[in-house]
């Protein structure tokens, strides 16, 4: 029996192998996934949905290193204080309708964002000015913090201009285009059935190739383990580590650590000066050399072999 996979992280990617049992009566389709998505239904206007990176790219994303790696962007430079950047796109990227991906794109989509109509959640650049198709500079609002983490080099996608130009900022959230979006990622959208599910088809235009995948569906319920041991599943998203307890004695399953790549979070042990003994900096650290952090992964139910960067 093929082994399945299990990638653990601060959220849990559980995956079976092409073609281990899925519980049907036929071959299993090795060119068709089913991934099942523990949320209520699915959009790629906002929200964390990773699903919405199937059918849009990013800017640049974080690589296992924490290094921000080039997507739609293949290079970029900013100032000293980090507040202007310039960025050059990849040529030869196209929305899925054929038309190129440009810099007016992205001008496009940050406006629109500062649109009074839009207001669009967490976006700290001021503006977008074209330096030509492929190369523009990005300003970011003084007292934002967003430049630190080049906010919408990761986790935001931008729109295509020449199919939402002429549409209302007003109606901006109740757009068509949400539901049935044309992007410039990997995926092609193909249906949506509301609450249900929603089924994506490969690129064959996409720049780095055609994916292997020819069909993926995002299935939508609550988190079970049952539906993956079932064969309904291929893919299963895990947010209560928990489960992972069911399984990770399995041999019919493999588990592999995935760290969080969100490069904004913070996470810090906080000491009260108001106690001497914290007082002096060396005793802090000290303290910090000290703990012992396989133990302290342990105690807080951690996989003992995530990697921690200092």
């Amino acid at each position: 029996m093929a082994r399945r996979k299990v990638i653990l992280g601060f959220s849990v990617l559980v995956f079976c192998s092409v073609g281990c049992d899925r519980g049907r009566d036929t071959a299993p389709d090795a060119s068709t996934y089913t991934v099942l998505l523990p949320a209520h239904d699915w959009t790629p206007r906002v929200g964390r949905e990773y699903a919405k990176f199937l059918g849009f790219l990013e800017l640049a994303t974080p690589d296992e290193d924490g290094v921000l790696e080039g997507r739609l962007a293949k290079s970029w430079e900013h100032s000293p204080d980090y507040r202007e950047w310039t960025i050059h796109l990849r040529t030869g990227v196209r929305w899925q309708d054929g038309v190129p991906v440009t810099a007016h794109d992205i001008k496009f989509t940050v406006d629109l964002w500062n649109d009074p109509d839009v207001l669009y959640p967490a976006n700290g650049i001021k503006s977008v000015e074209i330096v030509d198709d492929s190369t523009f500079t990005m300003t970011y609002k003084r007292g934002s913090a967003w430049h630190i983490y080049w906010h919408p080099g990761y986790w935001e996608f931008f729109y295509p201009k020449h199919l939402l130009e002429h549409l209302d900022p007003a109606e901006f959230y109740e757009w068509e285009f949400w539901t049935q979006p044309v992007g410039n990622g990997p995926f092609r959208y193909v249906r949506h059935t509301p609450n249900t599910m929603v089924e994506f088809a490969a690129n064959a235009d996409f720049y780095l190739g055609k994916p292997k995948i020819d069909r993926l569906v995002i299935k939508f319920g609550p988190e079970s383990i049952t539906e993956l041991l079932a064969g309904n599943v291929d893919a299963f998203n895990i947010e209560n580590r928990t489960s992972v307890e069911a399984i990770k004695d399995d041999p019919r399953f493999n588990i592999y650590y995935e760290a969080w790549d969100d490069i904004s979070a913070v996470l810090a042990l906080f000491y009260n000066h108001a106690n001497p003994l914290f007082t002096d900096s060396r005793v802090r650290r000290a303290i910090a050399h000290a703990i012992d952090r396989q133990e302290l992964r342990r105690v807080l139910r951690q996989w003992p072999d995530l990697r921690v960067v200092d």
